[in-house]
């Protein structure tokens, strides 16, 4: 009897372990049939649209004695945008704050940029507007955003960015990519990276700054 026991006792443990192998098995499987998944919907980017405060900026509204907005940019996203409109991906900054200081960025970065206000009030979408001004499809358009005001366009985008310190709903976006950075802090620059990496231009990209200033030496 005590023989049988302990042959039951084997057989059980060897059932757990093949279940959890099982297990195993379909959780890495997932996760490869995800990445996989994702970075198909990123080789098809042509255009990233940004939100402005949050996003490209931490968040904060800074005013100065006469009530003037002062806004901080990363300086690590520069490079990162250039990088991608020498690649083709064109770069729209979209807010719903006008401020001399967007403003003055967008057209340093030679950016596109659009007040969310601006198409409410023309009743304008800005996907319909994307697609007729750049001749790109809605499964090639990437939208980062940190707010509940970002839902709607981070929803209907292919591929849909928040930043680390987002909103607990822009995380829980359907496929969401949440980035490592802070609002800020290189969230920009962060996905440009990761789409560039799966269109095969990254290491290209990096290897040219090898030589960039070579003909100054």
């Amino acid at each position: 009897m005590k023989k049988i026991m302990r042959n039951l006792k084997k057989l059980r443990i060897f059932i757990c372990l093949v279940a959890i192998s099982m297990y195993l098995g379909r959780v890495s499987q997932n996760k490869t049939e995800m990445r996989e998944n994702l970075k198909a919907r990123l080789k098809k980017i042509k255009c990233i649209v940004c939100d402005v405060d949050g996003v490209l900026t931490k968040g904060d509204i800074c005013l100065d004695v006469n009530g003037d907005e002062l806004k901080t940019f990363c300086a690590k996203d520069a490079p990162r945008i250039k990088a991608a409109q020498e690649n083709g991906i064109k770069i729209i900054f979209f807010t719903g704050r006008k401020n001399p200081a967007t403003e003055h960025r967008a057209k340093e970065l030679k950016v596109d940029l659009y007040y969310k206000k601006d198409l409410k009030e023309k009743a304008e979408s800005l996907l319909e507007k994307l697609k007729e001004l750049y001749n790109v499809e809605q499964d090639e358009i990437a939208y980062i955003g940190d707010d509940w005001n970002d839902l709607y366009y981070m929803i209907h985008a292919a591929v849909a960015v928040a930043p680390a310190d987002a909103t607990y709903e822009n995380k829980k976006v359907p496929n969401v990519i949440v980035t490592k950075a802070k609002g800020g802090q290189g969230v920009v620059s962060e996905f440009i990276i990761q789409v560039l990496e799966a269109q095969g231009v990254l290491q290209k990209t990096v290897e040219s700054y090898y030589t960039i200033y070579s003909k100054e030496n």
